[in-house]
């Protein structure tokens, strides 16, 4: 049991890879195409504005990151009936999927 769930999880990275790459893949494309086109002015700016935006996710990546725990760190502070308000939570989330058990990542 535990072997056919370890394929299934790489199974789901591989899938995840492999459409990761084939979205970089058009990228790429739409990149070269631009400049096989003389268009280098319009693919530095639109690089610029990417990376400008990526960065800005990044930050607000790392801010909801930072408040979620938070949150899990301020709800673990409440017992219910033995149980902290956090588990609780997560039962219910688990619920809601339709799975026994969720496991979230811990926030870095």
């Amino acid at each position: 049991e535990d072997m056919i769930t370890d394929k299934k999880n790489n199974l789901e990275l591989l899938s995840s890879k492999e459409s990761e790459l084939i979205e970089r893949t058009k990228i790429a494309e739409n990149v070269y195409d631009m400049f096989r086109q003389g268009g280098t002015d319009d693919v530095r700016e639109k690089l610029i504005d990417v990376m400008y935006e990526n960065q800005k996710l990044r930050e607000e990546n790392t801010t909801l990151k930072e408040l979620l725990e938070k949150a899990y760190e301020f709800m673990k502070q409440f017992v219910i009936d033995g149980v902290n308000l956090l588990e609780r939570f997560l039962e219910s989330v688990g619920k809601a999927i339709g799975k026994d058990k969720v496991i979230l990542p811990k926030c870095k």
